[in-house]
């Protein structure tokens, strides 16, 4: 709770930082999302369902700097959650191209422990720089946990084979430092009749993962993305490195605006609808926190 307080006083500090009062008349950019991943991802082993909400201001000036507010939770599969809260500043530049950076709190439940013995919990901060233009993204990410980084816990389970008998297994669980680069591109956007319009995004790029004892590895992955009717959207990811191998998860939500962008007039800049879609995106980054699991 302390944490979530101090991001929103961080906030309204970079909003009066950038003349940009919160009761002034001014029109914001709010909007809620819900989404699924299916399938197990790099450090976790199960789906998750993701709730999502973004803020920032959206009266557009020419060379402006735009705070903004981008909080996720997620729930497992197997009912273990995790949060990401993160706040951020995106520059308009004279050329249409967007500079960001952004700074984000992840925590995330552990295995779980057996009976009514909730996950350990991970932590971690963060830090992520970002380029958007016209055509071609650019996106650099680094992630570094704190507070507690190895728990050591034990599981049961029964073996009916041997007439219900109780196994405990002990296990250890920890974290990784990370990075990752992404490269994205527009690829198209098409029309069909008046009422289904379909844009398409591809990103790839390398990551890396050290863990606090051991050999870090490097792994590529991308992601192809179709948005239908700018609410809709369905997205299919993979990635391989020599430790988790091959993965592919598949990806499906829906944005809910509550002020649409289309409306909101810029001062003294000319935007297309393609500007305001791109300010107003949720950053791009791992959203769980990779876990190592040994026994």
């Amino acid at each position: 709770m302390i944490k979530k307080i101090c991001l929103w006083h961080i906030f309204v500090m970079l909003l009066n930082i950038t003349s940009l009062p919160l009761y002034s008349g001014d029109i914001y950019s709010l909007w809620a999302g819900v989404s699924h991943t299916e399938g197990k991802g790099i450090g976790y082993s199960r789906g998750y369902t993701t709730l999502e909400a973004f803020f920032m201001p959206s009266k557009f000036t020419c060379h402006s700097f735009y705070p903004f507010l981008n909080i996720r939770g997620h729930g497992f599969d197997n009912l273990k959650l995790a949060l990401n809260a993160g706040i951020g500043l995106r520059y308009v530049s004279k050329h249409s191209w967007i500079y960001g950076c952004n700074l984000f709190y992840d925590n995330r439940q552990g295995s779980h422990r057996g009976f009514d013995q909730v996950g350990n919990p991970f932590q971690q901060i963060g830090v992520g720089l970002e380029a958007l233009g016209p055509c071609w993204d650019f996106r650099l990410n680094l992630y570094l946990p704190f507070g507690k980084k190895v728990w050591h816990f034990s599981q049961t389970t029964f073996n009916d084979n041997l007439g219900i008998t109780p196994i405990i297994k002990h296990k250890k669980q920890s974290t990784m430092r990370g990075a990752d680069a992404e490269w994205g591109a527009n690829l198209r956007q098409c029309k069909w009749g008046q009422y289904l319009e379909v844009k398409t995004y591809f990103a790839i790029g390398p990551y890396y993962l050290d863990q606090e004892k051991g050999s870090g590895r490097w792994g590529g992955k991308g992601r192809f993305t179709s948005y239908i009717n700018e609410y809709f959207f369905l997205e299919i990811r993979g990635s391989y490195d020599h430790v988790t191998n091959a993965i592919m998860q598949g990806r499906v939500g829906v944005n809910i605006p509550f002020y649409p962008l289309s409306s909101v007039k810029s001062q003294s800049c000319h935007y297309d609808h393609c500007f305001y879609d791109k300010i107003s995106q949720p950053v791009q980054r791992v959203d769980i926190m990779p876990l190592h699991t040994t026994r």
